[in-house]
């Protein structure tokens, strides 16, 4: 095996959610990611994670049009009046982007979290967020990297059964 190089061979999908699916394509990766909006266990293979990342970027892209019309109206229209821009009415057209915003927070913390978990890193460097400066840049970058085999450890999946430990070490039943 080659330096830097590891014998890890993604598959296509997985049949399951409890594991990443490789090679999404767009469409699947939107609804897999809205299908396991509140998971935080697992991976997200880097095809979801980037999918789903240009998904909300376009959806933010096109609702914060109206937005900027208003903004740019109401400038324009202050600008030969000589009063000032009323952003009531800019802060109301920016609603449906605070909804989607709402709507896309917990989709997009599980599948952030889940994609720096199959690059073998906890899901808690996202709070790199939160840092003042380049903090956010952080987990992006990670985010970037490829898959590490050692990820498989924040899967669910723990048997050939395709389900967790139970509580009293039966395996196959609900695992909580």
């Amino acid at each position: 095996m080659p330096y830097g190089q590891s014998s890890f061979k993604p598959v296509g999908d997985p049949g399951t959610l409890d594991l990443p699916w490789y090679g999404i394509g767009f469409g699947q990766a939107i609804k897999r990611a809205f299908q396991k909006y509140v998971r935080f266990d697992g991976r997200a293979s880097r095809s979801e994670f980037w999918w789903f990342y240009l998904f909300n970027a376009l959806v933010g892209f096109v609702l914060s049009i109206p937005s900027e019309i208003v903004n740019i109206s109401q400038s324009v229209s202050a600008a030969s009046n000589g009063t000032t821009p009323h952003l009531g009415t800019v802060y109301l057209a920016q609603i449906p982007v605070y909804i989607w915003t709402l709507a896309v927070l917990l989709p997009t913390l599980g599948i952030t979290w889940r994609r720096l978990h199959d690059t073998n890193r906890s899901g808690a460097w996202w709070f790199l967020n939160f840092a003042c400066g380049i903090g956010g840049i952080v987990p992006l970058i990670m985010c970037i990297m490829d898959s590490n085999p050692e990820g498989q450890r924040f899967d669910r999946v723990q048997n050939a059964g395709g389900y967790g430990q139970a509580p009293g070490g039966y395996p196959g039943g609900p695992s909580y």
